[in-house]
């Protein structure tokens, strides 16, 4: 009797909680730099977890899932590497958990809400990298950026709107270009999207707009350089927010050029990847000491091509069951925000992002019709 009862606790486990939850003390919570312990111990919890729920308790066992797992492990152990191992530890829970729509209690939502609420204004008002510059829970703004986005996109989803008052607040104090861009793109497809529809669903593909996403950051890359006059970046927020042709974007966008050549005349790279060694490459031997800023370049310099094509059909697979109409605008903003920042198709911040994508959306006009239809037989039957 006892075993059915703790059956049923995990069975009534919501997946989505506890993933906004571990992201929400990884990002906002944990002070920055003291975060890596509560990654290893979250992943090896969680794929244990969901091992029991998703193959003992709710029977899900999808061969061809099993297969593409199972040879991202293959590809771990035979060119070994902690970090491949712990990408397909993190791609095998993506793929157990992330199969359909999730509902968050209203409850648990105020508290993600309110903590969330708190930590970003705590950092904001505690930490900047600069004069005019506001960073949370960390020294780089652009990464600011991508937890302000977090929030937004929660904030849309369950329909508070003075969070997402807060996020337009600190989208202005943090100053990053690419979340203002972001933004814009969001509301942009949500005005477009009813007269749109038709094309939208043609291109309603994540691992074809992977491969034009990777293109523009190509193209981009390549006109910036050639055609762009460079000035220095202005110290101050709307001299930033309203710049293009600056040094800043520059090193950037030459740096994307620089690992594109060290991949493809370093054959053995372009292969396998820099793995262990990806921090010390771009950190210590890259002439500019940058890291490639687009999430996929950085990931196939760090995993390598047969990973790389492996790791990202798998999430396309996945997203695909995310892909629908009423999530156009997160999912291509998104896309357009990880064009131009490093490292968001994996580990935590990938898992909150997923999680925002299968997350039902409060629709609060629907819910208003039920309750004064509702109202409105009773008063009838009385």
């Amino acid at each position: 009797m006892e075993l059915i009862k703790q059956t049923d606790r995990i069975k009534n486990v919501n997946l989505i909680t506890v993933f906004l939850w571990i992201a929400i003390l990884k990002e906002l919570i944990i002070p920055f730099g003291k975060e890596t312990p509560l990654i290893k111990i979250s992943l090896s919890l969680i794929f244990f977890l969901f091992l029991i729920k998703s193959l003992i308790i709710d029977y899900r066992f999808n061969y061809r899932n099993m297969l593409l797992i199972s040879i991202l492990f293959l590809i771990s152990f035979y060119n070994f590497s902690n970090i491949l191992l712990i990408y397909s530890t993190f791609t095998a829970i993506i793929v157990l958990s992330f199969d359909h729509e999730y509902k968050i209690s209203k409850y648990h939502s105020y508290i993600l809400y309110l903590v969330m609420s708190v930590a970003i204004i705590y950092w904001s008002l505690n930490t900047s990298d600069d004069d005019f510059r506001v960073t949370i829970n960390g020294p780089d703004p652009n990464f600011s950026g991508a937890k302000i986005l977090m929030f937004f996109y929660f904030c849309d989803k369950m329909d508070f709107k003075l969070g997402k008052i807060l996020s337009y607040v600190m989208m202005i104090l943090i100053a990053s270009r690419n979340l203002i861009l972001a933004i814009f793109i969001f509301y942009l497809i949500r005005y477009l999207k009813p007269k749109i529809r038709i094309i939208l669903k043609k291109v309603q593909n994540f691992s074809l707009l992977i491969f034009l996403f990777f293109l523009l950051i190509f193209v981009v890359s390549l006109v910036f350089i050639e055609f762009s006059s460079v000035s220095r970046t202005k110290e101050d927020r709307l001299g930033r927010m309203t710049s293009v042709g600056d040094t800043s974007n520059l090193l950037r966008f030459y740096n994307n050029f620089l690992t594109f050549d060290k991949l493809v005349k370093d054959p053995e790279t372009l292969i396998w990847g820099l793995k262990e060694g990806y921090q010390n490459y771009f950190v210590y031997e890259n002439p500019l000491h940058y890291y490639p800023h687009n999430s996929l370049l950085s990931l196939l310099s760090e995993v390598g091509l047969l990973y790389f094509v492996l790791y990202i059909a798998i999430l396309s697979k996945v997203i695909s069951k995310a892909f629908t109409y009423k999530n156009y605008e997160y999912l291509y903003s998104f896309l357009f925000f990880i064009t131009f920042l490093h490292d968001f198709l994996r580990s935590i911040p990938l898992l909150f992002f997923l999680s925002i994508f299968f997350i039902s959306k409060k629709d609060r006009k629907h819910n208003m019709l039920q309750y004064y239809i509702f109202k409105y037989k009773k008063i009838i039957e009385e």
